[in-house]
């Protein structure tokens, strides 16, 4: 695969870590991402790190949040599920289950360490979030800064500030203490603050036909909703 941004300038390396970043990518020309190989990559996955969750759609209540268990599905009957359900499988660090996504991590992290100078990281992780048409994903905290990487389908991501009225001090800190759960925030329907729109963005791609797209997210605490 080539690089993964296909639309950086120069200008994103000074924005990279203080704005948000919409960005364009490669990474569903990939592989690593097609049925056939999440299929392989959902059944080596150890309960430990594979997740699978349903929520009422009309409540808008994060506690109708269920855990549930592949039961002895195989990946590609779990896609199917996927496709036709209300449900979304969280496959966590999939580069200790397959060395295959390792080298995919490390060749993006590298990618931003060659463009934002001085930029080094560490930590690396990554999820893969394979969800049904139309699932939400609630009002909530990410204490560190995120890279949302769209792969197929269509999301529409809104990034608030991380200060009140939108995410309290208070929050925030039980948040990183752990005595509180990142969506446990209380949902205020605030008029969002002028230009805040311009952080808002639809993520679209389509596998295999246009590049997708990415937004990038500061470092600093901030909260999102997604839909």
């Amino acid at each position: 695969m080539h690089a993964v941004i296909s639309d950086w300038k120069s200008r994103h390396a000074e924005l990279f870590g203080e704005h948000i970043l919409r960005l364009k990518h490669r990474l569903h020309e990939s592989p690593l991402l097609a049925d056939d190989a999440l299929a392989r990559l959902i059944e080596a996955t150890p309960p430990e790190h594979c997740y699978i969750n349903t929520m009422d759609r009309k409540a808008h209540n994060p506690r109708t949040r269920r855990e549930g268990a592949l039961k002895g599905l195989s990946g590609a009957e779990a896609l199917q599920a996927v496709r036709g359900g209300n449900i979304w499988i969280n496959i966590h660090r999939p580069d200790t289950t397959d060395p295959s996504y390792r080298d995919l991590l490390e060749s993006i992290f590298a990618e931003f360490e060659s463009r934002v100078p001085g930029l080094k990281t560490y930590k690396r992780s990554m999820t893969l979030l394979i969800s049904s048409p139309n699932v939400q994903v609630y009002y909530h905290c990410d204490v560190p800064g995120q890279m949302l990487w769209q792969i197929r389908g269509a999301k529409n991501v809104y990034v608030y500030p991380n200060t009140a009225p939108f995410l309290s001090h208070a929050d925030m800190e039980k948040i990183i203490l752990g005595e509180a759960h990142e969506t446990g925030m209380p949902y205020r329907n605030c008029s969002p603050p002028s230009g805040l729109s311009r952080a808002n963005g639809r993520l679209t791609g389509e596998c295999g036909a246009d590049s997708s797209f990415g937004c990038i997210a500061p470092r600093s605490n901030r909260s999102t909703r997604k839909r």
